[in-house]
Order: C-alpha cells, then sequence, then structure tokens
C-alpha cells in the first residue's frame, strides 16, 4: 500500500483502496514481469523513468515485442505476448472503472481466443463509444497492442 509506483492513480488522488486499485498493481507487476524492469528507474532517460508510461509509448510506436525482457529463456508466442500487454495496459487503465475486474485478468491470460473474449469485445467497443476524444488517444495503446 502506498509504494511509489505501484499505487493507482485514484489511491494517490483520495487515499482510497479498492479492488480496482488491486488490479493496478497487480498490472505493474505484470509489466515487470514481461519487460525484467523496475517499475521506477531513475537511471534510464527521462522518457524510460516510468515503466508504464514507457510501456505506453513503445507499444504506441507497434514496437511491442522490444519490451521483453532479453533475460527471459523461452520466448513466448506474438499472441501469448500481445494478450499479456493488453492485460496489463488495461489493468493500469488511468481510468478506475475502465481497468479490468481480477476475474476478467484471470480469464483473460487463460483464455486461447485473442485477445479478448466476445463480451470483452462488446466492452471494449462501448467504451470507445462513449469516451471523449481526448480518451481515445490514452486508450488507443491497448487497441495497437491487440492487432
Amino acid at each position: 500500500m502506498g509504494t511509489f509506483g505501484y499505487v493507482a492513480p485514484e489511491y494517490a488522488n483520495s487515499g482510497l483502496l479498492n479492488e480496482k486499485s488491486d488490479v493496478y498493481t497487480f498490472g505493474v507487476l505484470l509489466l515487470e514481469a514481461i519487460t525484467g524492469r523496475d517499475q521506477v528507474d531513475y537511471s534510464r532517460p527521462a522518457d524510460e523513468v516510468n515503466l508504464v508510461d514507457w510501456l505506453k509509448m513503445i507499444v504506441g510506436n507497434r514496437r511491442s515485442e522490444e519490451v521483453v525482457d532479453p533475460n527471459i529463456g523461452t520466448r513466448a508466442s506474438r499472441t501469448a505476448l500481445k494478450r499479456a500487454l493488453l492485460n496489463a495496459l488495461r489493468c493500469v487503465d488511468p481510468d478506475s472503472e475502465r481497468r479490468l475486474t481480477m476475474g476478467e485478468v484471470v480469464r483473460m491470460l487463460e483464455s486461447e481466443e485473442y485477445p479478448v473474449t466476445r463480451e470483452g469485445q462488446r466492452r471494449l467497443r462501448s467504451q470507445a463509444n462513449a469516451m471523449e476524444p481526448e480518451s481515445q488517444t490514452e486508450n488507443s495503446d491497448a487497441e495497437k497492442v491487440a492487432k
């Protein structure tokens, strides 16, 4: 609770924790596992200090395969990588209402369907229709991973 780099934005603003706060933290841990990087690393260039922001930039530039930790012995398939990255990006969404539940996280990680169930696809479409133009830019990272 309260560890810099792992706290959800709503917790930082209000001090209140909930299930979606835990989902955010899990998303950060998943990103760390995929990349082999710490959430915050001040030894990196300024635009790479924050893992979540760096990853969104890399994925936004369609370079998602570059984020995988080179020390991982067995390379995951592109499908598995994209599923894990999409899952993680959905977990660290700054808007807690758009984050997955832990049940959805588990189903997505275990699913053979790629990358989201039909229910998840409907939810993504309805969220996209309800978003303001500036929010669409924020979420385009997750959409780029799915492509």
